[in-house]
């Protein structure tokens, strides 16, 4: 081996030395929660580097042979000041950590103020074709949801269904809005966005469109992060998806339902694409499944693209 391999070997350790830090310049994380490495990647993307959202591939999560670590150096000075007193003992339990994300996700994600900036909501409540509405009674509120998607996001994840091994994967960018209609008004509007990183962003804005820390509608208020990957990351089924496209029976707070006309091809598509119980992209939607019952009836005038995302799926 030559010199310059040696130089380039010595620099490339040191290079990961850096990168991982030292076991006792590192904090414990101790979630006590299943899949800790899919929620701190979620949690801390962005803390780092904004641009490189993966916490792990920045160094600031550290996996090891026991367990998951945070290197405090890669975190900003204010972020790490909000982390000293929590983590003095060297482990961050989970009791710790929640009220620093609740302080700090928003921040670290960058999130927009107002909900304008993020998103018009002209675009998504105009009624036009580009978008599809689900108006849906169910247990996150006890408001009307209506629950807004691109209809190109959806023949976008679709067209890659094969590709994805029979996964639901949206691509970077995609936005669902859910607005929380009561008394025929919009009172709260909740919003997640696809991340470069796979993951998603979880919003929640009041009915002036200003940016808001947690959900205020009955029958609880669901603060923005934490409680949101409860449901998003869990395997637990919801109503009204879980029994579609038969109804569903009340819940505690009131009726649940899709309020929508069925399609005679909802059965074989829920049995087809199972979206609610594979919740392939953290979504518990079924926009797949109407989609794709929508260009069901739609026989001979489909285009020839919309037949080609049906082959894609290979049951019609």
């Amino acid at each position: 081996m030559n010199e310059y391999m040696k130089r380039m070997l010595l620099l490339a350790g040191l290079v990961l030395l850096a990168g991982c830090g030292n076991k006792t310049d590192l904090v414990r994380i101790d979630l006590g929660k299943s899949s800790p490495e899919r929620l701190l990647k979620f949690y801390f993307g962005g803390y780092a580097a904004p641009d490189a959202a993966d916490p792990m591939a920045t160094g600031l999560i550290v996996a090891q042979t026991d367990g998951y670590f945070l290197n405090p150096a890669l975190l900003d000075e204010g972020y790490r000041g909000q982390l000293d007193d929590a983590a003095a003992d060297g482990v961050l339990n989970w009791d710790e950590l929640e009220p620093f994300l609740q302080q700090t996700y928003y921040s670290a994600r960058s999130a927009p103020a107002t909900l304008e900036a993020l998103i018009s909501p002209d675009l998504f409540r105009s009624g036009e074709g580009a978008w599809m509405m689900l108006p849906v009674d169910g247990v996150m509120t006890t408001a009307r949801r209506q629950i807004y998607i691109e209809r190109e996001k959806v023949a976008a994840a679709l067209a890659q269904y094969a590709a994805q091994n029979r996964r639901i994967i949206y691509p970077e960018g995609t936005v669902i809005v859910g607005d929380h209609v009561a008394d025929e008004r919009v009172v709260e509007t909740t919003v997640m966005k696809k991340r470069a990183d796979g993951m998603w962003d979880y919003f929640v804005y009041d009915a002036a469109g200003m940016l808001m820390t947690a959900t205020a509608t009955e029958p609880r208020p669901l603060a923005v992060p934490t409680r949101c990957v409860g449901c998003h990351f869990g395997d637990k089924q919801f109503e009204p998806a879980r029994s579609y496209p038969e109804p569903a029976s009340p819940g505690p707070h009131g009726p649940r339902g899709i309020d929508l006309p069925t399609t005679p091809y909802d059965a074989v598509l829920v049995e087809t694409l199972d979206e609610h119980t594979k919740r392939s992209d953290s979504v518990l939607g079924l926009y797949a499944t109407r989609y794709l019952g929508e260009l069901l009836l739609k026989g001979e005038a489909r285009t020839a693209a919309e037949q080609a995302l049906l082959d894609e799926i290979g049951t019609f």
